[in-house]
């Protein structure tokens, strides 16, 4: 069922990421080890489309979105639902570690690339 399934393969940033990852049970896929007759069974991908990371996010997408557009949503989501999220800003170990984890997507977002309106938005460090 690919309604299950997150697409990556527009949006990857890094060759070893997934091309697939389960909605529900995190399972991922790649591309490199699937059957050969896999592909001819995909939707083929636009030349420089953009697809939200997450399928639908968050509400229906009904065209594709830039990867500004897409973390500007999630930055709302994270203002408006703080509890769909893991907020690591005060337990930090690793500087370069998210400030920010979405709770069952696992999208991450960090402090030093929020947009200007973000800081006044969120609640205080506990």
């Amino acid at each position: 069922n690919p309604g299950k399934w997150w697409d990556n393969r527009s949006g990857k940033r890094n060759a070893k990421a997934p091309d697939f990852k389960h909605k529900e049970t995190g399972e991922v896929l790649w591309m490199t080890s699937s059957p050969s007759w896999v592909q001819s069974e995909l939707p083929p991908l636009k030349n420089n489309e953009e697809r939200p990371i997450i399928a639908n996010w968050p509400n229906s997408v009904s065209q594709p979105m830039s990867k500004p557009q897409i973390r500007e949503e999630f930055w709302k989501d994270l203002i408006q639902n703080p509890g769909k999220w893991w907020d690591n800003r005060s337990g930090k170990r690793n500087a370069k570690a998210p400030d920010f984890k979405h709770k069952e997507t696992g999208e991450v977002l960090w402090m030093t690339s929020s947009p200007s309106w973000v800081q006044s938005e969120l609640p205080p460090l506990k």
